[in-house]
């Protein structure tokens, strides 16, 4: 393992930095499955964050929410048990009630789905409900009880992210889409652009600071509540953008490199980052991980990482609750209890790719 500050990336050169040593961490635990992803949600009303990546299978999306710890004020929360729920490609929907070991409740809308009318992009947990989306709007109490709005009812542009904070759903989409709802059932639009979309961008919300969302150009923007939007002067650029909270900090990673803010609006940066093949960033367990190809990056504070080299994990999406990792690929699930040490992974059979999991305490 080998420790890089930000002071350090600013001055190294991007091949010095690319060539830091990690330290290897390969064990299996067998029995038992992980996840990997791109995303994550408080399990309270204090923190909730998402971030997507760059997708290494046929669909259009990486990245998750999931479910996370540490409050607005820094520090770890409680870290209730719960539900994971996992959506995908043709409106595939799986639960697991024992911290990603097995997987029940698989059900899809059409068993062999795409990125079309009937796939889920993402999904949140928040006022008791998971809500998944694309062009239509699921909801559930539990992960295994589903209530359908298709698109002729919905009436929105698709969602491509989405997360549960002040009192509302906030999902983001197609051509700038914002749209929030108490209840997820009756949706108001709040469009402040166009032409920029958010398929699998980053958004993250910290009590009390509001939320923020990078689109799929790198444009962060800020928002108090969901409603009212403004763009920050920073661009991240439009590759492996990756958005969390936590401990005091919002931290966006793009291909420009890291940045971090205290409040969402004014931000440092860029420090070059070691990889920009960042498929998933979760805060939990009072740190931020970040996974890229058999690496895993941990820092308290987007200043100072952790690179540790974990042999054979490749994923693209992921989830934290109660102190479990899940974490996808494709069709295929793995678990860790520290983000470093990884299950091997377990086919959950079908034909629909996972896009998102959320994690939601019961």
């Amino acid at each position: 393992m080998r420790m890089l500050t930000l002071r350090a990336l600013f001055i190294a050169t991007l091949p010095l930095v690319a060539g830091v040593s990690a330290c290897s961490s390969s064990g299996s635990t067998a029995g038992t499955s992980t996840v990997s992803g791109g995303a994550t949600s408080s399990t309270t009303d204090a923190t909730a964050s998402g971030s997507g990546g760059a997708g290494g299978d046929a669909s259009t999306s990486a990245g998750s929410t999931g479910a996370g710890t540490g409050g607005s004020g820094g520090g770890v929360v409680a870290d209730p048990p719960g539900i994971f729920v996992a959506v995908g490609d043709g409106g595939r929907r799986l639960r697991s009630k024992d911290d990603g070991v097995t997987w029940t409740d698989d059900v899809s809308i059409a068993p062999d789905g795409g990125d079309d009318f009937v796939g889920l992009r993402t999904v949140a947990w928040g006022n008791g409900l998971f809500v998944a989306a694309g062009w239509r709007i699921m909801t559930s109490p539990d992960g295994a009880t589903w209530k359908d709005t298709p698109p002729d009812m919905f009436k929105q542009n698709w969602m491509g992210q989405m997360a549960y904070g002040a009192g509302s759903f906030v999902g983001l989409g197609g051509y700038g889409s914002r749209v929030t709802s108490p209840d997820a059932v009756t949706w108001t639009q709040h469009s402040i652009d166009t032409n920029a979309s958010h398929a699998q961008g980053g958004i993250a919300f910290a009590k009390g600071k509001g939320f923020v969302s990078v689109n799929d150009s790198g444009d962060l923007s800020q928002s108090p509540d969901g409603v009212i939007w403004a763009y920050t002067m920073t661009n991240i650029g439009a590759a492996a953008h990756l958005v969390a909270y936590g401990n005091g900090y919002f931290v966006a990673i793009g291909d420009k490199g890291i940045y971090t803010s205290s409040e969402g609006t004014a931000w440092s940066g860029p420090a070059p980052f070691l990889t920009m093949d960042l498929r998933a960033m979760v805060f939990g367990q009072g740190h931020f991980t970040v996974i890229s190809p058999e690496h895993v990056y941990t820092s308290v504070d987007g200043a100072s990482w952790l690179d540790t080299a974990v042999k054979g994990l490749f994923v693209y999406h992921a989830a934290f609750g109660h102190g479990t990792y899940v974490a996808f690929d494709v069709t295929r699930v793995r678990r860790s209890t520290d983000g470093l040490v990884w299950s091997d992974p377990v086919e959950l059979g079908g034909k629909n790719a996972i896009q998102r999991a959320a994690f939601g305490p019961q």
